[in-house]
């Protein structure tokens, strides 16, 4: 299985399972994204599975664009992936970048 999180354009699509296996690659993506110096657009819609690695990635890349002009925004997100955040305390954060 590859770990790879492809980038299409400006959006950074997650993969299904979003855990400890897939966290490493997701954070290697989102840094290079960062580095562009513009918003961060990530596509939720299919993630099925998640762990608290992958929602700690996707926290720590939040916050890095906070003091910044740029933002994360973290379009469709799937009922999974809502429901990792809330069951860690982070559905406030989650609101913040959601278009859901």
């Amino acid at each position: 299985m590859s770990t790879d999180i492809p980038r299409t354009s400006d959006v950074v699509p997650l993969p299904s399972v979003l855990d400890a296996t897939t966290a490493h690659a997701l954070k290697e993506t989102l840094l290079e994204a960062l580095s562009l110096r513009a918003d961060v657009v990530i596509d939720g819609a299919g993630v099925e599975r998640v762990g608290t690695p992958g929602v700690q990635v996707l926290v720590a890349a939040g916050r890095s664009l906070v003091a910044g002009p740029h933002r994360l925004v973290l379009a469709k997100p799937s009922r999974a992936l809502c429901e990792a955040f809330a069951d860690l305390g982070l559905a406030a954060e989650l609101k913040l970048w959601s278009d859901a």
